[in-house]
């Protein structure tokens, strides 16, 4: 992910909107709305998002 002002989101959004992501500084991530650009945003730690990312991970193998 670059770091900074880039928002990433995922290969799987469609018309209906998705969740975007970017990396802030070496430890934090700030995850947004892609259908509300400028409303709220979430800030957790880096080791928060990579832990999210893992569940996810299991969920879909497990499918």
């Amino acid at each position: 992910m670059v770091l900074g002002r880039t928002w990433r989101k995922s290969s799987y959004s469609g018309p209906q909107g998705c969740v975007r992501v970017r990396l802030l500084d070496g430890e934090r991530v700030e995850i947004g709305d892609t259908n509300n650009l400028d409303g709220l945003s979430l800030v957790v730690s880096g080791t928060a998002w990579e832990c999210f990312l893992a569940v996810l991970k299991q969920e879909g193998s497990d499918r």
